[in-house]
């Protein structure tokens, strides 16, 4: 397998020149060794009186040849020496939400966003409620996890110095009254939708539940709360629950059947479990 020059490399060059006064420096001291080069995210590289130089995808000889080509019009028969620097120091930063925070050094298995966390135990939250900011300087961008690992292009290369911030957004909806289990329903989908929340509640409970009484409690960001309504007894209303995606902090509501009402204020005037004929004998006795 050729070994190419790859996005987040660093390599180091040593420059032989000919001349009593060398573009670099005085050739009697011996050659040039510059501070490692870092290839950056577009797969370039700077060299001092060359400029800008793609690197990536090249091998080290090759480029070996081109700063030569370039620097010969300025240096008579330049040699130079193309090598990887070692990565000692060459680090990232991870914090936030993860499960192994801390400073991580570059290598060839993590130059990119998504190996960089995994190296870092991974996250605590599910990759649709983590957002992962990339701080590069005074420059900064944000993307959420799950494109990061769906889409290629966000799963940018990290470089030296760069630090990752995860942050895990636990966003999630409440799901009460006459379902088969109440409970908090994270967001764990790109679109979490009403049927989906029920769903994951165990649906409707059978004996309990009124489907044509189905709420959706809802806050608005100025504060004022709107509340919608769903019949789950009409086929409209179940392909409505199928489209009908919820938000943060939503409230799912399902109503009780006026009968299991009445049934609990009987229950509660005549006792736990009482029986037909002792309700029948109150009846008659009035």
């Amino acid at each position: 397998m050729i070994d190419r020059i790859s996005i987040g490399d660093a390599l180091q060059l040593q420059i032989f020149e000919n001349v009593d006064n060398g573009l670099f420096g005085d050739p009697r001291a011996g050659p040039t060794t510059m501070t490692p080069l870092l290839v950056d995210g577009t797969g370039h590289v700077s060299v001092p009186y060359v400029g800008r130089i793609r690197a990536n995808g090249v091998t080290l000889e090759q480029l070996r040849a081109t700063i030569e080509q370039r620097l010969a019009p300025q240096t008579p028969d330049p040699q130079i020496i193309v090598s990887r620097a070692d990565h000692a120091g060459l680090s990232v930063a991870v914090s936030g939400d993860i499960r192994q925070p801390g400073t991580y050094t570059l290598d060839v298995s993590s130059r990119r966003i998504g190996a960089i966390l995994a190296r870092a135990g991974g996250v605590t939250a599910a990759p649709t409620q983590v957002q992962v900011t990339l701080r590069r300087g005074r420059a900064m961008g944000s993307a959420s996890l799950h494109s990061i690992l769906n889409d290629p292009r966000q799963d940018i290369a990290v470089l030296p110095g760069d630090n990752v911030i995860v942050t895990a957004d636990h966003r999630r909806v409440f799901v009460l009254g006459s379902v088969g289990g109440q409970r908090v329903v994270p967001l764990e989908k790109p679109e979490l939708t009403l049927i989906d929340a029920l769903a994951e509640s165990s649906g409707l409970d059978s004996e309990a539940a009124n489907p044509d009484a189905v709420y959706i409690l809802r806050k608005r960001s100025d504060a004022r709360s709107v509340v919608y309504h769903v019949d789950l007894s009409e086929p409209a209303g179940l392909l409505a629950s199928t489209e009908f995606v919820l938000q943060n902090a939503d409230v799912v509501y399902v109503a009780e059947a006026a009968t299991t009402r009445f049934n609990k204020i009987l229950r509660a005037m005549l006792g736990v479990a009482a029986p037909a004929s002792q309700i029948n004998d109150l009846a008659s006795g009035g």
